[in-house]
């Protein structure tokens, strides 16, 4: 458990109701525990020495909620390129992350329910209406059976989100995700 509290900028105080300290459950990974990232990329829009010094920055900062807190913090410690797999019998997508399916393009589907609940950054994100609204998505590890084996020349699914804000109304959203194509008899 880790405790937290709120100040109340009045009193400069905790004290009671919403501002009396509270524990939060905290959990961490073990020590040394490594992680796989897969990243697809345009390479009209960027390299892999771009996205390994992005994620290293992200790492040096932290990641998350408490990442102001010190936590979220890692180390990539290689990055290498990886053919995309390819699965001649395939006629299913597994997914590798949430996304938003297109509909009509699959003859099947199983995937249990995520909502994101979104934030905005930048200067939405202290303004009057920082939250964008619920998007309700496909969570990783979905598998999509595509109508057309046409579908598998695109190594990712899903769309772009629109409709996200009530603030800002140009906001969009990730609704995709890459996937590993497979076999399901």
């Amino acid at each position: 458990m880790q405790s937290h509290n709120t100040i109340n900028r009045e009193t400069m105080t905790t004290g009671e109701g919403m501002f009396a300290p509270y524990s939060v459950a905290a959990s961490w990974f073990f020590p040394e525990t490594r992680f796989a990232v897969f990243v697809l990329i345009d390479e009209e829009a960027t390299d892999s020495d771009r996205v390994r010094t992005a994620l290293e920055r992200i790492g040096a900062s932290g990641y998350g909620r408490d990442s102001s807190t010190g936590y979220g913090r890692f180390l990539v410690e290689g990055c290498f390129e990886k053919a995309l797999p390819v699965c001649d019998e395939a006629n299913a997508c597994y997914t590798l992350a949430p996304c938003v399916p297109v509909a009509d393009q699959y003859k099947d589907a199983f995937f249990a329910p995520f909502t994101r609940f979104g934030k905005h950054g930048d200067s939405l994100a202290t303004g009057n209406n920082p939250f964008k609204n619920p998007a309700i998505m496909a969570d990783d590890g979905a598998l999509f059976f595509p109508v057309s084996s046409e579908h598998f020349q695109i190594p990712y699914l899903g769309k772009a989100l629109q409709g996200l804000s009530k603030s800002e109304p140009n906001t969009v959203g990730q609704g995709y995700a890459v996937y590993l194509p497979l076999m399901v008899s």
